[in-house]
């Protein structure tokens, strides 16, 4: 896979964008996830099955929203490393970048 770097520090700039962009994402989710369940419309049966599966589904969104956050937020401080390892691969006549391991999942 070729990746053209055009300026020193991009990898690293889009860290930074990237932290900044999931702190606006859990921000928004702390306003909105309230509002994603409806409130109980009546005591029949179907108005009870209703509110149940939109609680259910906003559960499984946010939950899988949040995990996908904090992925995000243990990505952006190892871009740094990973722009390191390209450029000084890269200039050196490398034809890959050693592979990075990190805590991601953990």
């Amino acid at each position: 896979m070729f990746f053209a770097f055009n300026n020193p520090g991009q990898v690293t700039s889009i860290g930074v964008q990237l932290a900044g962009e999931t702190a606006d994402m859990v921000g928004v989710m702390g306003v909105t996830a309230p509002a994603s369940v409806p409130l109980l419309a009546g005591i029949d049966d179907v108005s009870r099955k209703i509110t149940t599966t939109f609680f259910d589904f906003a559960v499984d969104l946010f939950d899988k929203t949040v995990e996908g956050a904090k992925h995000r937020v243990d990505a952006a401080p190892q871009l740094p490393e990973v722009e390191v390892s390209y450029t000084s691969g890269d200039s050196t006549g490398g034809s890959h970048v050693g592979a990075h391991r990190s805590g991601f999942g953990k």
